[in-house]
C-alpha cells in the first residue's frame, strides 16, 4: 500500500460519512492506493465501498490539469477541471489562500 499516496488522494476527497451508503456506522470513506487501484474504504469497519483505476481517480480529484504556482511558498500546486486560469484556490502546501485573477 502506499500510504503517502493514500492519504493524499484522501485529502482531496470531499468527506464521505458511510452511513450515506445507508448501514449503521459512524465511520469515513478514505482512498487506500494498492498496486493500480485505489479502494474507497471506511476508515472504521473497513467496509469497501469501491475500486477505481488510480488514474481515473486522479483524474475525478482533478490531479491531471492545471499547474498553478503558489506565490506564498513557490511549490506546485495542481487542480484539475480547468481550462482557464483558477481564480480563487487554497495552496496543498502551505494552506494559503491564492487568488489568482488576473490583475485588471
Amino acid at each position: 500500500m502506499d500510504l503517502e499516496f493514500s492519504d493524499e488522494l484522501t485529502g482531496l476527497m470531499p468527506v464521505m460519512p458511510h452511513a450515506l451508503g445507508g448501514v449503521s456506522c459512524s465511520g469515513s470513506i478514505v482512498a487506500v492506493v494498492e498496486s493500480g487501484t485505489v479502494e474507497l474504504r471506511c476508515n472504521e469497519c473497513g467496509a469497501v465501498v469501491g475500486v477505481v483505476q488510480v488514474g481515473i481517480m486522479e483524474g475525478l480529484l482533478g490531479l491531471d490539469c492545471a499547474e498553478p504556482v503558489c506565490p506564498h511558498c513557490g511549490e506546485l500546486s495542481t487542480a484539475g477541471g480547468f481550462d482557464e486560469m483558477m481564480l480563487l484556490y487554497v495552496c496543498r502546501h502551505c494552506g494559503m489562500p491564492v487568488d489568482g485573477a488576473e490583475p485588471e
